[in-house]
């Protein structure tokens, strides 16, 4: 496979020949706030459900569904949400057109309940109710329908299981959806959520797998962070200089969004608490990381840790293969 750099995507980003010293501090705030940045793999997946909503052909073949997981951090409720906020609901005369349906995670995954989710999801519950005798998953296929929702998301989708499986009257629910409409069903959660699928009957087989995972630490590591600084609206090489890059990783262990996040608190420091605010400096981020992780005693931005310690801590910590970089099956 070639290895290409991540991808950084936003409703606008910062251009060359804009002075970003000229914005407010507000204005630039929410600059850093408009960067997104996807890991290789989180990419590939956006960028199929992308073709999915776009009408380009199914993301997997007729009747399966899609399984995104990948650890606490990752970027998988990000992903659905960036997705959701690209295809919004399309106005018409009638009804509104939803490429995708997001599901947030509710009490009781029974039929009935999640079919007043999606309802609720796809501001359908003011409508006709659905016909005598018919089930739940028939009035979800006439809602899709209706609406030409290409995409059914459910957002944190472990609500779905007991303690070891889905649950027995989630099943064919799902099932009556995948069988039938042309929504591809995508479960997103964490990776627990995918051995709660291999034990369903019924399932077990039904689902194409996408597994997120964090960025290796070297050359991809680097250029990410690299391709972040350059859209960031403060001097550029806040984030490249000196340890800086092994200081990010150690925060973050590779988790993009989790990068993203700590960026922003440390942006919104400078710009709140400082009176120079033409660069991030390393105090910035070491009140971020303080500020997002209170219970964490080792702070990576603690000047006292030399690269050498730095580099120590990244090969004690959780590994990533750099060849690895994609978790499609």
């Amino acid at each position: 496979m070639t290895k290409t750099l991540p991808a950084v995507v936003g409703r606008r980003s910062l251009s060359s020949s804009e002075d970003w010293r000229t914005m407010s501090a507000s204005d630039r705030l929410e600059a850093v706030q408009r960067i997104r940045v996807f890991a290789p793999d989180a990419r590939d997946c956006l960028t199929r459900l992308d073709e999915r909503l776009r009408g380009g052909g199914p993301v997997t073949s007729g009747g399966a569904g899609l399984l995104v997981t990948g650890p606490d951090g990752i970027g998988k409720h990000s992903l659905v949400k960036h997705l959701a906020n690209s295809h919004p609901p399309v106005p018409s005369q009638t009804i509104a057109s939803r490429g995708i349906i997001v599901v947030p995670p509710i009490a009781r995954p029974d039929p009935v309940s999640l079919t007043e989710a999606i309802e609720l999801a796809a501001e359908w519950r003011w409508r006709e109710r659905q016909a005598n005798g018919a089930g739940p998953a028939f009035q979800v296929n006439r809602i899709c329908k209706a609406l030409g929702t290409r995409v059914l998301a459910f957002d944190r989708a472990l609500f779905l299981c007991t303690q070891h499986a889905i649950a027995v009257e989630a099943v064919p629910f799902l099932v009556g959806i995948m069988d039938a409409s042309q929504a591809l069903v995508v479960l997103v959660g964490p990776e627990v959520l995918e051995r709660r699928i291999k034990a369903t009957r019924g399932l077990s087989s039904r689902f194409f797998k996408w597994r997120l995972k964090p960025i290796a630490y070297g050359p991809y590591w680097t250029a990410t962070v690299k391709q972040f600084d350059e859209r960031l609206p403060f001097e550029n090489g806040c984030l490249t200089c000196e340890t800086m890059p092994e200081r990010l990783y150690v925060a973050c262990w590779g988790k993009i969004p989790r990068f993203a996040q700590l960026a922003v608190e440390a942006a919104r420091n400078r710009l709140t608490q400082r009176k120079s605010i033409d660069a991030l400096g390393m105090a910035d981020f070491h009140r971020a990381y303080a500020e997002l992780e209170p219970d964490e005693r080792t702070n990576p931005f603690d000047p006292q840790y030399a690269l050498s310690v730095l580099r120590d801590m990244v090969a004690r910590g959780p590994q990533v293969s750099a060849s690895d970089l994609t978790g499609a099956s």
